[in-house]
């Protein structure tokens, strides 16, 4: 079995947190168009909202690893950068839950 020549010395392919990243980012936008159709139609719907909130809770913590790993696999090379890459990822998940969570709570019966 041929390895990759991406590898780094960690021994984790740069194809895993570029694809939980990309799931993560998925779920994350079919949560938010499942928030904003009751919120749009006025439709009464607060246990879809709160469980599609828990959903999207999934999709950012996804990202967030995904993040991290992404982090962890660039940790040799660019050992400077990394810190900013890790605020960058706890920002986008307080921002991005904020959001779940305003959102969900925005219409209720």
């Amino acid at each position: 079995m041929k390895t990759s020549a991406h590898k780094s010395k960690y021994k984790l392919d740069p194809v895993l947190p570029v694809t939980v990243v990309v799931l993560g980012i998925a779920l994350v936008s079919v949560i938010f168009g499942m928030l904003l159709f009751p919120v749009l139609t006025q439709v009464c719907a607060t246990e879809i909202l709160y469980s599609a909130a828990r959903m999207g809770y999934l999709g950012v913590g996804l990202i967030f690893v995904g993040l991290v790993l992404e982090a962890y696999h660039l940790y040799e090379m660019h050992r400077k950068h990394i810190s900013v890459l890790v605020i960058v990822s706890i920002a986008v998940a307080i921002a991005t839950s904020w959001m779940i969570y305003f959102l969900s709570n925005v219409y209720s019966c």
